[in-house]
């Protein structure tokens, strides 16, 4: 599922070979938004979802579990929040501590994530708030 290619510069960009249900995505770590595990509206299986900067949705194989997609983003500010959300921090707009809701940037500022209690002290320290 890992994969390093080289840009024409010779600098190492880090990509990610999705295993999709109809075969292998590359796709810049750094694009990616959030991940969500929903079922899909053709099979009515549940199934993870990587969503893109770019609002591109990509279908990612049906056993995928969220400890893989964990492991092979463990190193580029992603966080589990829930048992149906992994979402990289870098678009991370607001969290209210309060009600557990958090914000993204845009394009996905309307999507509405709660993050649940067993995920709310990871997030809490991961920037240190008391």
């Amino acid at each position: 599922m890992k994969a390093k290619l080289k840009s024409e510069s010779n600098q190492k960009i880090n990509y990610i070979a999705f295993q999709t249900l109809i075969g292998l995505r590359f796709i810049n770590k750094k694009s990616v938004v959030y991940f969500e595990f929903t079922k899909d509206d053709k099979s009515e299986r549940s199934l993870w979802k990587a969503h893109l900067e770019n609002a591109e949705t990509i279908k990612l194989k049906l056993n995928t579990t969220s400890k893989d997609i964990i492991k092979h983003f463990e190193n580029h500010d992603f966080i589990q929040i829930s048992q149906s959300y992994i979402v990289n921090l870098k678009f991370f707009s607001s969290i209210e501590l309060k009600s557990r809701k958090c914000a993204l940037l845009p394009p996905y500022e309307e999507k509405e994530m709660i993050i649940s209690r067993a995920y709310l002290n990871d997030i809490k320290s991961r920037f240190e708030i008391e």
